[in-house]
């Protein structure tokens, strides 16, 4: 747009005039009550809102009067008004970068859960710009939210911007808050689910050869962070499997069992973000050979730390993770296997049809290409008539058939 000639000049008239009609009204706020959507995209100053932002891309359109509109509805008394400055905010910061800080840190004291959530957004693209100023201000509407009774989805989209701070700059203040979160995985167990899903993207992320420090350094953090919650989960989620009967509900002392099957789920993210991570559930697309030396080198205390857990489906997503890392470690992939499928017991994994069915293309493949491993190696001679064992007592009839060849194996 050219603001001042022609039909442009008459859609910035019009914009204008309309930042002043009585439309809507605060009682027709969303945030105070629900309304129709296509009756709050029709109301004019939410139009207006959103046009005179979008006219501020333009130099052009940067004239007083429309400066001093879109500076009335920052503070304008319905929610969805603001809203869309807040998810605009970001249009001059190229050309005008202070009036865009001041704009986000005055909304950034807004009182409507609406309005902030639409102001994280436009924070993402200033990360890598200006870290230090992102991580207070996010710090300052997590922690405005945190009791807030609809809060949670803010709190996590902050905790998501924090993150990724921590990954890619490792700010201190928001290393401080991912330190905090991971440290205690009870207390923040949806969050700390979250991240753990949003870190998935940094596990097999960089080049192998040559390595990128910057990339790795990232990476490195996130491992560390999956390490901290893992280690943290496993310990309390053990100790309630062992007090079973102990668990209490809210009003008494120990893991509730609601915070039991938080647990477990955190856990379980955290094995199916490796087993995604590993490519074992696309064989046709395969991490190349030196990517999954890699993870299986940064995966592993991850995965030691998970193997003892006991629910099945974590189980299973160690086992066809480990299944497609053989390559890369054979004795100590089995062991791992081995170690995965004892502490499966504790769920009954091996009751699974979908366990027999990967125990069998794991042994099949072990017998056929790593058979001298078992001729000198005690350990696994001693894991392999275990695992083979708990198969064959569940009922197993491919575990039954593995076992009548075992005397192959010293022939």
């Amino acid at each position: 747009l050219h603001c001042h000639e022609g039909a442009d000049a008459f859609v910035r008239t019009v914009l204008l005039e309309a930042s002043q009609n009585r439309v809507p009204t605060a009682e027709g706020d969303p945030d105070e009550r629900v309304v129709e959507a296509a009756r709050e995209k029709l109301a004019a100053r939410v139009t207006a809102a959103a046009g005179l932002m979008t006219i501020l891309r333009h130099p052009s359109g940067e004239d007083p009067d429309v400066l001093a509109a879109v500076d009335r509805l920052a503070a304008d008394p319905a929610s969805s008004v603001r809203r869309q400055i807040a998810f605009r905010v970001l249009v001059r910061h190229a050309r005008h970068p202070d009036w865009t800080w001041r704009m986000i840190e005055r909304m950034a004291q807004d009182r409507s859960l609406r309005v902030l959530a639409w102001l994280v957004h436009p924070l993402r693209g200033l990360l890598s710009q200006e870290p230090a100023r992102v991580a207070a201000i996010t710090m300052s509407i997590r922690q405005a939210v945190a009791d807030a009774p609809d809060g949670n989805e803010l709190v996590r989209s902050c905790g998501s911007i924090l993150a990724d701070l921590f990954v890619q700059t490792n700010e201190p203040t928001a290393s401080a808050v991912i330190d905090e979160i991971a440290n205690d995985p009870v207390a923040h167990v949806a969050e700390v689910r979250h991240l753990v899903n949003e870190f998935r993207g940094n596990l097999i992320r960089g080049p192998v050869d040559p390595p990128d420090s910057a990339i790795d350094a990232a990476r490195g953090r996130s491992w560390s962070f999956l390490l901290r919650v893992t280690k943290g989960a496993a310990a309390e989620f053990l100790r309630g499997v062992e007090r079973q009967d102990d668990v209490l509900d809210s009003a008494g002392n120990g893991l509730t069992q609601q915070q039991m099957e938080g647990l477990a789920n955190l856990l379980n993210s955290v094995g199916s973000n490796i087993y995604f991570a590993s490519g074992a559930f696309d064989d046709d697309q395969s991490r190349e050979r030196p990517v999954l030396e890699r993870l299986y080198a940064e995966a592993g205390e991850v995965i030691d730390g998970l193997a003892d857990i006991g629910l099945p489906p974590l189980a299973h997503h160690l086992l066809e993770t480990l299944e497609v890392l053989i390559p890369v470690d054979p004795r100590g992939v089995f062991l791992r296997v081995v170690r995965v499928i004892r502490g499966g017991r504790k769920g009954g994994y091996e009751y699974d049809n979908m366990a027999e069915d990967v125990l069998v293309r794991i042994v099949d493949r072990y017998l056929a290409d790593y058979r001298k491993l078992f001729q000198t190696n005690e350990e696994m001679q001693q894991g392999l008539l275990d695992i083979l064992d708990t198969f064959i007592q569940a009922g197993s009839e491919g575990a039954r058939r593995l076992s009548y060849g075992l005397g192959g194996i010293f022939r």
